[in-house]
């Protein structure tokens, strides 16, 4: 779900439907039919949203939330797991439970079919870095590695160990240059350095990761979970 930059809209998506609420989201929804399960939802400037669908469409809600979305972007046939939305630089990201990549830039008329190769498991998270460069996601095997991709062409620029005891089920940049990746019960920071090159950091114990979010002043919060005071609290990490 994303709320609208104003903070008046609120988008989800459930099923195959996207479900759009004016003012308090306990007032009812507008509900519209896409057609295919819808995997990502963000907010437009003007109010609106763009969501994407799992056969690897982009619909397009305006301002006007009532009215019927407009497929505004489709390619080839393609079945997606996971998909990514780059709002701010028009680019867009599906995988398939094989790996199979699809990016699309639509005011370019750009599309990219990649096929990521060495996973055992299916994607699980994915996000676009904030200035667009990046495409980072992980899979449902603790295993797999981390997978760091030129969101321009999909060619990989690296391949780095998660860390974690469990499948990878939360994802999200801090900056240009730093990622949180994480499960139920552990979290790794991943930096860029000045060489160009990407590592692990470090690794932080007992971060309930599917909770991971950043704040645009660069905070990203986690819930930490104590299992010997079976507590949750929310952390804050800078």
């Amino acid at each position: 779900m994303d709320w609208s930059p104003k903070g008046d809209r609120l988008f989800s998506i459930g099923q195959t439907q996207v479900h759009a609420w004016e003012g308090a989201p306990g007032g009812g929804a507008d509900r519209h039919e896409l057609g295919s399960p819808g995997l990502a939802v963000a907010s437009t400037p003007d109010g609106g949203a763009l969501v994407l669908t799992a056969d690897a469409s982009v619909w397009s809600i305006g301002p006007d939330v009532r009215s019927k979305p407009i497929r505004r972007w489709s390619g080839q046939p393609f079945t997606a797991v996971l998909a990514s939305a780059d709002v701010a630089h028009d680019r867009f990201a599906w995988v398939s439970p094989s790996g199979s990549l699809r990016i699309a830039r639509p005011s370019a008329g750009e599309t990219i079919d990649r096929e990521i190769k060495g996973l055992t498991e299916s994607p699980s998270v994915m996000a676009f870095s904030p200035n667009g460069a990046f495409l980072a996601f992980g899979t449902r095997s603790a295993t797999d590695p981390l997978l760091i991709l030129d969101a321009a062409t999909g060619a990989e620029v690296a391949r780095l160990p998660a860390r974690l005891a469990l499948a990878a089920n939360g994802l999200t940049w801090r900056d240009d240059r730093t990622l949180f990746v994480g499960s139920f019960n552990s979290c790794s920071e991943v930096q860029r350095s000045a060489d160009g090159g990407w590592k692990v950091v470090r690794s932080i114990p007992g971060c309930f990761a599917a909770a991971l979010d950043c704040t645009p002043e660069g905070h990203v919060f986690c819930a930490q979970m104590r299992s010997e005071e079976h507590t949750s609290e929310l952390q804050s990490r800078q």
